[in-house]
């Protein structure tokens, strides 16, 4: 998936972004891939300057609170979905 974003031109991509990122990977057991989303987002937001790190900081934390609540829900719907299905014949 992430190819497919980079093939498409977003090199630079918000910290929002990363960070959301960094929580899928996450939460697919991918946790090396998402610290290094993670540090890029937090150099990303560096490379802002101090004078918006408050605001940004706030608005990227909102942004992710609702991404994760919305990524939990989809992990458990599919993992209560597997439950159902028959097994491979």
């Amino acid at each position: 998936m992430w190819s497919e974003i980079e093939e498409m031109g977003y090199h630079r991509r918000d910290p929002e972004v990363l960070l959301i990122e960094a929580e899928v990977l996450g939460l697919s057991g991918k946790k090396e891939e998402g610290k290094k989303r993670l540090d890029t987002a937090k150099a990303r937001i560096d490379e802002m300057g101090c004078h918006r790190w408050d605001s940004e900081v706030e608005r990227i934390s909102e942004s992710l609170k609702r991404w994760q609540h919305g990524l939990k829900r989809i992990l458990l719907l599919q993992e209560s979905n597997t439950a159902f299905l028959p097994e491979a014949i």
